[in-house]
């Protein structure tokens, strides 16, 4: 005690010199820990300007290292513009060293002939390290086969087909059932229809018309499900219900995923972009609606708030999204950062109702509205006037092959070209409510 109080000012001036300096230099070594270093990645196969096909698996080889440890590894397909395509595959990595080698399946028929990029990702939970390899794509030979329509009145819902040529639909399938949503798969030649409030949804091959899968509904005039979509970039098809499940399947219309949204909200569309799923929901007992991000594994990662219905998701760079909105004051073009969550406001058109949205290319849309049939441009921000007479609410395919438009109004279906001649118009008992083009791939 007696030395204590003998050096008190000396002794505290000691221990607060060595806790400060303790304390600079734990901030000076926090400093310096923070990493700033990518993992560096080095793409030994494929080769440089190696040709593949659409339907082949390509061997991946790379060495990655990095000053910390690995966290993943994942191979994507871009496009000559260095644009990621949803053709992707993750690896778990460990360790400061990794030695890359996996197959890689491109499962890309619908991709057209050219110059790719096979891109190899780490990451070291700080930093993204890439490298990239040019490959050459052939495609296989994309044809129309022919074309679908579902059709839906006082309870009956109506499957036609259509041939090529000049043949009219013929009513293949009867439903009594009310409609809730359908899509194709024509990779496969799978169609499925959902009935919304008193039927199953049912998956069919087209070939032999037999049901492959059916998932039983819920009667008793409530609804139950409520839409289907299909993406043949991911051969992914959504089916989802009012009351917020989304069920994933495969190609081969197999149950790969469910997930469900927050109570309060249902289901409006589902969009899938590969790596992400796009949702959009609107409020049970509201007006409002909003887009939300949910990652693979059903995930939710992102939750944005949208003055309308969201009537197309599609990816415009690796970080930014279009949105097309149908909003409270007319028709709206958005740009998203999908990381910021920053909306950028490139077109509108104030007043005009906005029905559907089909892309025709890359930052090309044709867009059905009350203003008429339109095609909007986003590099040249110009807008195109297809027909003004097709201005009813209704739906859109788009056929690049034949550069036709396939539009639905009232009970006709139009394919028009594109200079707006109507080239064929087909008229049903029932009024259409869902039409696709069936490729041959």
């Amino acid at each position: 005690m007696p030395i204590i109080k003998r050096y008190p000012m000396r002794f505290s001036t000691f221990v607060h010199s060595i806790a400060l300096g303790c304390i600079l230099l734990g901030f000076a070594a926090c400093k310096d820990k923070t990493d700033k270093e990518p993992p560096r990645v080095t793409i030994q196969k494929p080769y440089e300007n190696q040709t593949f096909q659409t339907l082949d698996t390509i061997w991946v080889e790379a060495s990655i290292t990095d000053n910390e440890q690995l966290e993943w590894v994942v191979i994507q397909l871009l496009d000559a513009q260095y644009k990621t395509l949803s053709i992707s595959k993750t690896v778990n990595a460990s360790g400061s060293s990794y030695h890359l080698a996996t197959e890689f399946f491109i499962d890309g028929p619908e991709l057209e002939s050219g110059t790719y990029y096979i891109a190899v990702r780490a990451s070291d939970g700080e930093n993204i390290g890439s490298a990239y390899v040019a490959v050459g794509i052939s495609a296989i030979p994309r044809e129309v086969e022919g074309h679908f329509a579902v059709t839906h009145e006082n309870g009956q819902t109506g499957i036609w087909q259509r041939g090529t040529g000049d043949g009219a639909y013929e009513l293949i399938h009867t439903q009594y059932d009310d409609f809730g949503g359908a899509a194709l798969n024509y990779r496969k030649n799978i169609l499925g229809v959902a009935s919304r409030t008193d039927g199953p949804a049912v998956f069919y091959d087209t070939n032999e018309w037999e049901s492959v899968l059916i998932i039983p509904g819920v009667a008793g005039g409530l609804p139950y499900f409520t839409g289907m979509r299909y993406n043949p970039g991911t051969g992914r098809t959504f089916l989802w219900k009012y009351d917020g499940d989304i069920m994933v399947f495969d190609d081969y219309v197999q149950q790969v995923n469910t997930f469900d949204i927050p109570d309060g909200y249902t289901p409006v569309d589902v969009f899938d972009l590969g790596d992400r799923h796009y949702v959009v929901d609107k409020q049970i007992a509201g007006p409002n609606y909003t887009l939300k991000t949910y990652s693979q594994a059903g995930l939710l990662l992102s939750s944005l708030n949208v003055n309308g219905r969201c009537k197309m998701v599609s990816r415009k760079s690796n970080d930014e999204l279009y949105l097309w909105i149908d909003g409270v004051d007319g028709a709206e073009l958005k740009i998203l950062n999908q990381y910021s969550l920053l909306l950028g406001s490139p077109y509108s058109r104030p007043g005009t109702d906005l029905y559907d949205v089909a892309e025709m290319s890359d930052g090309v849309f044709a867009l059905l509205t009350s203003d008429g049939l339109l095609v909007y441009e986003y590099s040249s921000g110009n807008t195109i006037v297809v027909s003004m007479s097709l201005n009813a609410p209704g739906t859109i395919a788009y056929d690049d092959i034949a550069g036709q438009f396939h539009v639905v109004q009232n009970n006709s279906i139009h394919h028009v070209a594109y200079n707006g001649s109507i080239v064929h118009t087909f008229t049903f008992p029932q009024k259409p409510v869902y039409i696709a083009v069936d490729y041959t791939r």
